[in-house]
């Protein structure tokens, strides 16, 4: 190893040259000896003795980087170069501690990184925080200038696969950042995770709105279209909520596939009332249905009659009207 290459430094090339060779270290490791076992012929202070030969170039090596005065970008970036099985022994031998190496996986690895590292941790009795690795996993960032992180996907669905709180920040500031620094798709993620009350899109919509930043507000509006207005109520309901411009009322749909049945809930504040309409799935618009039963899966939900083609109208029929005072019915 270049000793050179250790020492501190705001080059993005030296930190990439640095994390390679580190990992030619790591690929010297003899794992067997590593965990070796005591046996009838070995005893518990020479498997320990060999246990530790195993493992004393990559110590020293990670002892000089703690040592090196890096900046945590750095060290983040280069645990997440790093060889994953040999972060997990480094992390059994307490060098290394299990979330600082979840969270560079969050940010540089994969999901099958994620997995590996989770369910080791737990034979340690290290239980890893999905909410802490989060923002490493889901916001871009300038690591270092000439070195920028954009975002990790499928990490980051990943993470709320395994329970990350999509509004785990109280205030969906995260959610937010990462639709504004670009990444709409990460945004997605956070919406479709945080239905059903867990994170409010809608008000970020009329932030962004508020705050005139208009490509923001129309990423942020497409985001709340695609989730923002769903909620899976149960296996078998979907609702679906349409907000009328400046609070002028709401339109409720829920489709509910035990009884196929559709039911159409007009809210209107002045003066405040309810009008209600219900449909057999053999009357409503066959679209609509197949667009409602794909998004409960999406959703994780499992609805009655998942395979069966849907019979609903194939055409779309006139608008009718919710026989409002003052307002002819269309028959």
């Amino acid at each position: 190893m270049n000793n050179d290459l250790l020492r501190p430094s705001s080059d993005p090339e030296i930190w990439k040259l640095c994390a390679a060779e580190m990992n030619g270290v790591m690929a010297t490791i003899d794992f067997e000896n590593a965990r070796r076992l005591p046996s009838s012929t070995l005893t518990e202070r020479d498997a320990q003795t060999q246990r530790d030969i195993a493992i004393d170039a990559p110590r020293k090596l990670i002892s000089q980087m703690k040592s090196g005065e890096w900046g945590s970008n750095r060290t983040h970036f280069t645990l997440g170069q790093l060889d994953t099985e040999a972060l997990v022994l480094l992390a059994e031998r307490k060098i290394l501690g299990w979330q600082e190496v979840f969270n560079a996986k969050a940010t540089f690895g994969t999901p099958d990184d994620l997995e590996l590292l989770r369910t080791q941790a737990l034979l340690f009795g290290t239980t890893i925080n999905m909410n802490t690795a989060m923002p490493h996993a889901a916001k871009p960032t300038n690591l270092v200038s000439g070195l920028r992180f954009e975002g990790n996907y499928a990490t980051t669905e990943h993470l709320f696969r395994q329970g990350a709180d999509p509004n785990y920040d109280n205030n969906g500031v995260l959610f937010y950042s990462v639709v504004e620094l670009g990444r709409s798709d990460i945004g997605k993620l956070f919406a479709k995770f945080g239905q059903n009350g867990l994170l409010n899109v809608e008000s970020w919509v009329n932030k962004a709105k508020a705050d005139r930043k208009i490509k923001l507000y129309e990423d942020l509006r497409k985001i709340h279209w695609e989730y923002g207005r769903y909620h899976v109520l149960d296996n078998e309901t979907l609702q679906e909520t349409k907000i009328f411009p400046d609070n002028t009322g709401a339109l409720k749909i829920l489709f509910n596939f035990a009884s196929r049945h559709v039911t159409e809930m007009l809210e209107l504040p002045n003066p405040k009332q309810v009008v209600v309409k219900d449909y057999s799935f053999d009357d409503y618009g066959q679209q609509a249905l197949e667009s409602a039963r794909a998004k409960m899966i999406e959703m994780g939900a499992s609805p009655s009659g998942i395979d069966l083609p849907l019979r609903g109208k194939s055409i779309v029929p006139k608008p009718a009207t919710f026989g409002l005072p003052g307002k002819p019915t269309t028959p």
